[in-house]
């Protein structure tokens, strides 16, 4: 378990066997948000005012190097097989200023101490707020709540496809199937068997 301190900038893991806070791992500005990878073997932090990703190797509990993700990150999500997360930027930190972009990282096999590749930017709706990954990871949904759009993005090639119309000011997403389904509320993505 990763517990996200966002005043301190940290993260405290917490031994589940014992029910005890190990010693809080620093991450960067701003700490927001944590997804994990399938495999349980790395963490991802989204740091927000520092518009970064840091990973968390969990055999150790050692963070790697922030990688840059661009300012106003607010929400993120992996895909089901691990290889991608996606981070959505909503608002720029301080101002008022919407914004309308997901950035892709790459998770890959990285090593300790170098940097996740981050791809490109891609466009959707204004004030991305939440985000869902269809099971076999081929389309993720972002939703926009002032544009009142869900935007699908085909992972493979990271392509913004037409903006779907949908209520006033949507806020979260869930996909339903009839083995899982997977959503979010408030940006974080899940799944469940």
């Amino acid at each position: 378990v990763y517990v996200v301190n966002g005043r301190s900038g940290t993260v405290t893991p917490i031994r589940t066997a014992t029910s005890t806070a190990g010693r809080p791992i620093k991450v960067g500005r701003g700490a927001a948000s944590v997804i994990a990878r399938p495999t349980g073997k790395s963490v991802y932090v989204l740091n927000d005012l520092a518009g970064t990703v840091t990973r968390i190797r969990t055999a150790h509990n050692t963070a790697g190097w922030p990688t840059p993700v661009g300012r106003g990150a607010a929400f993120m999500a992996v895909t089901p097989d691990g290889t991608q997360a996606y981070v959505l930027h909503s608002a720029e930190p301080g101002t008022h200023q919407l914004l309308d972009t997901v950035t892709e990282i790459r998770l890959g096999t990285t090593k300790a101490a170098k940097p996740i590749a981050a791809g490109g930017t891609i466009t959707v709706g204004t004030e991305p707020v939440a985000i869902a990954i269809t099971p076999d990871g081929t389309i993720a949904y972002v939703v926009s709540a002032t544009a009142g759009t869900v935007t699908p993005i085909a992972t493979a090639a990271n392509t913004a496809g037409k903006p779907i119309r949908v209520g006033a000011q949507p806020s979260a997403i869930a996909i339903a199937c009839r083995s899982r389904a997977a959503g979010t509320g408030a940006g974080a993505s899940a799944a469940a068997g």
